[in-house]
């Protein structure tokens, strides 16, 4: 009857378990091209968004039980702001940023993940300073370039041609010029620069969250 096929039915909770589901399996199947990027997993937000009002919802209903509700209310508005801190501590670099259970960027940073993505730790505050830092005309090599469109679109920054600074390509066998501006996305970078310190190179200028340099403008002590 009707009511034996509603309870045949799946339930609301386990369809929206396995719509968050089926992406992670689809790409750890064998042949299946996995390419990094949070953008290949946007479909899932929305579910995750779903998922956290009904946890939310669900510690409310706990803590009313136990205490008034405005202390409920307060008591989950305030772990929820904990998450939102994230986006004032890291501004402008939000790709850099990584939850509690990693311990923040510097956990994650431990354990070998990665500290940033895209260009985006190559603040407009850093390329100010860099500006101030460098003589007029000077030749800034650039790592890693992960499109050409990039690094023409970072030379059309004004300060940069005012200064008439020419940026190009980082070749860390042949470097042509003593000042390196890279963000720390270590599997595109050269071995040089992978590391937070070293005796071939000084820092001028960085960008760092919790103590992690994010991009950076050094000097080599050995260039052509």
């Amino acid at each position: 009857d009707f009511k034996t096929e509603q309870q045949k039915r799946p339930t609301a909770g386990l369809l929206l378990f396995l719509s968050l589901l089926w992406p992670l399996i689809l790409f750890t199947l064998p042949g299946v091209t996995v390419y990094d990027g949070v953008r290949l997993f946007l479909m899932v937000f929305p579910l995750l968004a779903i998922l956290i009002g009904l946890g939310a919802t669900t510690v409310i209903d706990w803590l009313t039980q136990r205490f008034r509700q405005k202390v409920a209310i307060v008591t989950v508005t305030l772990l929820l702001l904990t998450q939102f801190t994230g986006s004032l501590l890291y501004a402008p670099c939000w790709l850099s940023y990584y939850s509690l259970l990693t311990g923040g960027l510097s956990g994650a940073d431990k354990i070998g993940m990665e500290a940033t993505y895209w260009g985006d730790s190559l603040t407009a505050d850093l390329l100010a300073e860099v500006v101030e830092e460098v003589p007029d005309n000077s030749i800034i090599q650039i790592a890693p370039i992960l499109h050409p469109a990039w690094l023409q679109m970072l030379q059309e920054t004004p300060e940069i041609k005012r200064k008439g600074i020419q940026l190009i390509p980082f070749q860390s066998e042949r470097p042509v010029s003593q000042y390196v501006i890279y963000f720390q996305r270590n599997p595109y970078l050269p071995e040089l620069l992978q590391t937070q310190s070293s005796d071939r190179w000084t820092v001028l200028k960085e960008v760092t969250r919790q103590q992690v340099a994010l991009g950076r403008l050094v000097s080599l002590k050995e260039f052509r």
